[in-house]
């Protein structure tokens, strides 16, 4: 009978401590899952601030280009005029 209590008693101890055990593996689980997610999270919060970087530069870029490309129209512009002025005297 005693035996038969003891029996009883550590596999009821056996049992607690694994599914401690389990709780503990499921908890680290949880928490390395929450890890990545938070790490993947700002992996696409930084990808999504270089996006917007990338467009302001391509925007200024692009008003570079058209500034210099209007300049260099306004320069065209002169040289005809001054070789039709050219022919014409």
């Amino acid at each position: 009978m005693w035996l038969r209590f003891l029996y009883i008693h550590e596999k009821a101890i056996v049992e607690g401590n694994e599914a401690n055990e389990q709780r503990i593996r499921d908890s680290k689980k949880r928490t390395a899952d929450l890890v990545l997610q938070l790490a993947q999270n700002e992996e696409q919060r930084q990808n999504a601030l270089t996006a917007v970087i990338q467009q302001q530069i391509d925007l200024r870029l692009q008003k570079f280009k058209n500034a210099i490309a209007l300049e260099n129209l306004e320069y065209i512009k002169q040289q005809n005029l001054l070789e039709v002025l050219n022919k014409s005297a």
